[in-house]
């Protein structure tokens, strides 16, 4: 799957999100929009674990992820202050949350060990210091699941439907519904893929950078004006 299309899309939704959220709080039209960032940034993520596990790169891959996490938080932060929201991780504790969940899965270590690791993550992340709660976290999961099985498509996105509707009964927050638009999207674009291969290459470094930049640059934004 082009996952560089899938990047752009995200990006994209993911800066209408928060130009929403700053600037026209009143309009629900912008964070409808955003609702298809993140389900698209935990595919992303999946893909990467795998990706970076066949090469034996996953250590690498956890400290970026990692990295990201502790560059975006002052910005991230200062957003929410400016929005009036209540402070909290930003995204990327998440996908570091998730990644190390894959990585528990996949060892080697007794299984006492893994399963005792693992509840401790789920506990973890039912608390209201991540952004999404559970709902980002197990998405990875859910969406690993196009790598790890036979035919794994469209477990991964039933799987992934399946979290979002039960994220949006639980807290009450049915506006997350329209994350399930998220699922159409990576089906397009799979098929896009095999059709007509990868027509479009973002760098590496946009990608990691696109986050806090952004972020910051929305914040200055808001201060000036």
């Amino acid at each position: 799957m082009n996952t560089d299309m899938l990047k752009l899309i995200a990006m994209l939704t993911m800066l209408v999100d928060h130009i929403g959220l700053l600037f026209f709080p009143e309009i629900m039209a912008f964070r409808i929009v955003g609702r298809i960032a993140m389900p698209l940034f935990a595919y992303g993520i999946a893909q990467g674990y795998w990706y970076t596990r066949q090469h034996g790169t996953t250590a690498r891959y956890l400290c970026r992820v990692s990295a990201l996490f502790l560059v975006s938080q002052i910005p991230y932060n200062l957003v929410q202050y400016q929005a009036g929201v209540a402070l909290n991780f930003n995204i990327c504790i998440s996908w570091v949350l998730g990644i190390v969940a894959l990585v528990i899965l996949d060892s080697q270590w007794h299984y006492l060990l893994k399963t005792l690791l693992l509840t401790a993550i789920a506990v973890a992340i039912t608390g209201t210091w991540l952004d999404y709660s559970f709902l980002a976290v197990s998405m990875v999961i859910a969406f690993s699941l196009r790598f790890r099985v036979q035919k794994g498509t469209p477990i991964a996105l039933c799987a992934a439907g399946a979290l979002v509707i039960m994220f949006s009964v639980l807290y009450s927050n049915y506006i997350e519904l329209y994350a399930l638009t998220t699922l159409p999207i990576l089906l397009w674009v799979e098929k896009e893929t095999e059709q007509r291969g990868k027509t479009l290459k973002i760098p590496k470094w946009v990608g990691y950078a696109f986050y806090p930049v952004h972020l910051s640059l929305l914040a200055a934004i808001k201060f000036i004006v």
